[in-house]
């Protein structure tokens, strides 16, 4: 099935045609199409047999986003569609996800246990809070200068109370 370009813009076009000989970095804001631009690219580069499905990597930010991103994909071929079972073991994943996949398969080179388990970020930032807290008391016994010191910091690490954007990126 053809991919109709008429509901993608220039730069969405481009993505879906750039060749395979570099690396694509496609980035937009949230809701500008990435997902659907990303899609069809994978679409195109299977059909037309520039990428073999199993070796297929396609990374994002959040395990959210990735799900989102494999489901698309594997609709828009169908299950009847002969790439449908071989895109199934392409690591279409998050970054992170995608580093513990090669941490494991590589766990006796790196000397950890291949049984290893990420933190969860809720308990890392509980234990973060936890150690800042004890190094504060430590540091400054007198509680004044501790509560100046904390205040200047913040209660969980460094804040900043404003964000400047610096562009936007697009497809």
């Amino acid at each position: 099935m053809a991919i109709d370009m008429s509901k993608f813009n220039k730069k969405q076009e481009e993505a879906i045609l750039f060749g395979v000989d570099e690396d694509l970095l496609v980035s937009a804001g949230a809701g500008s199409g990435k997902t659907k631009v990303i899609a069809e690219r994978v679409y195109r580069l299977v059909e037309e047999g520039l990428v073999v499905p199993e070796k297929l990597l396609v990374l994002t930010f959040t395990n959210n986003a990735a799900f989102e991103m494999r489901s698309r994909i594997l609709d828009r071929f169908g299950k009847g569609n002969p790439f449908y079972e071989r895109l199934l073991s392409s690591h279409i994943q998050s970054f992170d996800s995608f580093n513990a996949y090669i941490a494991r398969q590589f766990a006796p080179v790196l000397k950890i246990p291949s049984s290893f388990q990420i933190l969860p970020e809720s308990i890392a930032e509980e234990m973060k809070s936890q150690y800042e807290q004890e190094a504060l008391n430590e540091a400054y016994s007198n509680s004044e200068e501790r509560k100046i010191i904390g205040d200047l910091l913040g209660k969980n690490g460094f804040k900043s109370d404003r964000q400047i954007e610096i562009g936007r990126a697009h497809v």
